[in-house]
């Protein structure tokens, strides 16, 4: 199965929540890749045994809409099945229409 996890950066090298999912993913037999997304400007994350992409985004914006449209041709491009991320990761769901009460 074809499946990009997606990786976290601490202090310029892949988290240990990121190298517990590619263990796992080696572990299955899965055909992965990891994206790594953050603000370092050389961060230390290669590796011979899988695919990696970085991403390198603004320190100074929240603003994630150019990394979504780069992970989402990742996924079209390379016919990725399963995404999988460590837990630390926001999850928006600005999609989603919530019922919403007024409190006088």
């Amino acid at each position: 199965m074809k499946t990009l996890i997606l990786g976290e950066i601490l202090n310029g090298t892949l988290s240990s929540g990121t190298l517990e999912i590619i263990k796992k993913a080696q572990d299955e037999s899965l055909d992965y890749q990891v994206v790594t997304i953050g603000s370092d400007d050389d961060p230390t994350i290669g590796s011979e045994s899988f695919k990696q992409t970085y991403i390198k985004r603004s320190s100074e914006s929240l603003q994630f809409s150019k990394v979504t449209d780069l992970i989402t041709k990742i996924v079209n491009d390379e016919g990725i099945n399963l995404v999988l991320g460590s837990s630390t990761y926001p999850v928006s769901y600005t999609h989603l229409t919530l019922p919403t009460k007024r409190i006088v």
